[in-house]
């Protein structure tokens, strides 16, 4: 499954870099106190998976910033609803047509008029759109994130593998490392 494969490498950057004891780590040591979050470099196993996460999620992460500066009422969503020839700039003859095209789009009794209900309707249809892709996106990160935390990629999260998230999460925002997190840290994102 590429998702797993690409979670999985992830992971396996992330803890090359963050795991400072485990080669002194003695063989007889169990799975559980292997698990123990005491022996995790967290600085480093969090640098790490914030760089394996960016590289991995680096195709989703540019789509987010496209569709932040294209969307709406911004030039960027100007351009890309009506550069309809994709030349870099949009003629006022373009401009229109798309506009015509549109204007018929919503016209579903074909009247001339495009009437409340029409209208509405229309933008009801383009917003189901985006919330099934978004939900769709979310579903993908969730998995994502569960091969992440599921470091034995036994497809079953222990209550250890959900402790070491938790407990990355806390040390990323606890920027100045007093053990609490409060306005006085200065990490915006975990």
């Amino acid at each position: 499954m590429k998702m797993r494969m690409t979670a999985s490498a992830a992971l396996t950057v992330a803890l090359a870099a963050g795991l400072s004891a485990i080669a002194e780590t003695p063989a007889s040591e169990t799975a559980a106190e292997m698990t123990n979050l005491d022996h995790i470099d967290m600085t480093a196993f969090n640098e790490a998976t914030n760089a394996a996460t960016d590289n991995a999620d680096a195709p989703q992460n540019q789509q987010r910033a496209q569709r932040r500066n294209t969307g709406g009422h911004s030039k960027g969503g100007f351009m890309d609803r009506y550069d309809t020839n994709a030349d870099g700039k949009v003629e006022m003859a373009e401009f229109v047509a798309e506009r015509n095209e549109g204007y018929a789009r919503r016209d579903f009794n074909g009247d001339g008029m495009v009437h409340q209900e029409e209208y509405v309707s229309e933008y009801e249809v383009r917003l189901e759109k985006q919330l099934e892709e978004r939900r769709e996106r979310s579903i993908e990160a969730a998995n994502f994130r569960f091969t992440v935390m599921d470091t034995d990629d036994d497809e079953a999260m222990s209550l250890d593998e959900f402790h070491a998230s938790s407990k990355m999460m806390f040390t990323r925002l606890d920027s100045n490392e007093d053990g609490i997190v409060d306005e006085e840290d200065t990490a915006e994102r975990f």
